[in-house]
């Protein structure tokens, strides 16, 4: 599973080879694509925040012993 930090990084490249994709072979519905797979995404990026911020909980905790 990709670090939280690669999501956006991630998305840019998926959104320039939809784009040039385009613009090379006539690919139609471009902002259903981009939409399609910004949802896509989204719960990766949720999943990923919540397991960060379950990880530093449990530091915290841990450290209160």
């Amino acid at each position: 599973m990709p670090a939280p930090d690669t999501g956006p990084v991630l998305l840019g490249a998926e959104w320039l080879l939809i784009y040039w994709l385009t613009q090379a072979v006539g690919l139609t519905h471009f902002p259903l694509l981009m939409i399609g797979s910004l949802l896509t995404l989204l719960p990766v990026a949720l999943i990923s925040r919540y397991r960060h911020q379950r990880d530093w909980r449990t530091l915290l905790l841990q450290g209160r012993r």
